[in-house]
């Protein structure tokens, strides 16, 4: 076993020159993180056995890392790109969330042998882009900006169907069945809530800093905001909404002052602190580069078992045509180019673990649902890292001018 802050300053170190190597090679960060924690745990440095802290922990880090990367997605984005985006992004999310999951059913039901009900489940589990490896993907690469909003949504709203429709597919298994119309009331609730939730918030937080002492604003509104940014997840999930999404909205408000200047009489003094977004970069930086070699870790050896992988590669390869086919009719003003870092871009991350193991908690256990769900993970993050450099690589100066707009 390897010293504990060792492997913390590896890692750290290791992210560093991963995100230099990007800059020159146009290969994604994401993948060497996770390749290096398959390694770790794979060569015995980490206990990851069933039972280990690292296990046990893995909701924690999960919603951790998830917090602050929606946080630094929401913060960096145009409002106005946003609200343009979000009927395309909502459209295309939903048909190709529903359109995997009914696919990857019939595949496991008659391929494999496996009833449908737990195909479609693997299909809801396994259905989502996962928004903090798009995220890092996407903002170096120079696709145009509303292509990049677009997969951030995309992403942002996939991580909410895959818990809803991963609980909505355990909930029948276990013969509570809720009904489709209720599964579309919750949608419909998780949402409103986090959107009023994240703008009120939003606001408030800006007056409670515009009222702050100068100095005391300087040195500690960036560890507040992170304060509260947990608090309004907490909160917000406790009252039926989703905080994912609620923390989403609520940077969304914060990275938006000034442009909201432009149309509204703000003063200066709600403006951000130019340290918040530089702590925030840091920070961020720090839980994303764990987060992605935690991902690694996940990947125990088993996942290569011929039944998993081959089932894996037949998921993702349906996925792949799913994107490309529902981004042909829906996404029309997109080049060939875009359209090909479109349907490339397809990372699945750890809720899609998550949900995996909240399915076996339940007492639903379906033979290999794991090792495929992480082989999953693994394989379109390699396909997500192709589409990548490509868009960076062969995209460059293409789109750039564009992407200023």
């Amino acid at each position: 076993m390897i010293d504990a802050f060792l492997l913390l300053g590896i890692t750290l170190l290791l992210g560093f020159l991963a995100v230099d190597l990007f800059k020159k090679t146009k290969i994604s960060e994401v993948i060497i993180l996770i390749i290096f924690g398959f390694l770790v745990g794979y060569i015995g440095l980490i206990d990851v056995s069933p039972g280990s802290i690292i296990q046990q922990v893995s909701p924690f880090l999960g919603t951790l890392a998830l917090i602050l990367i929606l946080f630094d997605g929401g913060i960096n984005l145009n409002i106005f790109r946003v609200t343009k985006e979000f009927p395309r992004a909502s459209l295309f999310t939903f048909a190709v969330f529903l359109i995997s999951a009914i696919i990857t059913g019939l595949l496991m039901q008659y391929v494999f042998g496996w009833e449908l009900i737990y195909g479609i489940l693997l299909g809801c589990i396994a259905g989502g882009i996962n928004s903090a490896i798009v995220i890092a993907m996407v903002e170096k690469i120079s696709i145009r900006q509303d292509i990049k909003t677009m997969l951030i949504l995309e992403s942002t709203l996939t991580d909410v169907l895959v818990v809803l429709g991963s609980f909505f597919v355990i909930e029948a298994l276990i013969a509570k069945m809720p009904s489709f119309v209720d599964l579309m009331r919750l949608l419909a609730s998780n949402f409103s809530i986090s959107i009023v939730a994240g703008v009120l918030f939003g606001i408030i937080w800006l007056s409670a800093m515009a009222s702050m002492e100068k100095e005391t604003k300087k040195a500690y509104a960036h560890i507040l905001t992170v304060a509260i940014t947990f608090i309004i997840y907490s909160l917000i999930n406790l009252i039926g909404g989703n905080g994912h999404f609620a923390v989403f909205v609520f940077a969304l408000v914060l990275g938006n002052v000034k442009s909201l200047a432009k149309i509204m009489p703000i003063s200066e003094e709600y403006f951000l602190e130019r340290e918040i977004w530089t702590f925030h970069k840091e920070i961020t930086f720090f839980v994303r580069t764990f987060f992605f070699m935690y991902i690694g870790l996940m990947l125990v050896p088993h996942i290569f078992e011929f039944s998993a992988v081959s089932a894996a590669l037949l998921i993702s390869f349906l996925a792949l045509i799913t994107r490309y086919f529902s981004q042909k009719f829906l996404i029309k003003k997109a080049t060939l180019q875009e359209k090909i870092a479109i349907t490339l871009i397809l990372p699945r991350g750890l809720s899609a673990a998550v949900m995996a193991l909240y399915a076996a908690s339940k007492g639903i256990t379906v033979k290999g649902l794991e090792e495929i769900v992480l082989a999953v993970i693994l394989i379109t993050n390699i396909i997500a890292t192709i589409g990548t450099y490509y868009a960076a690589k062969k995209l460059k100066g293409k789109n750039f001018k564009q992407s200023k707009k």
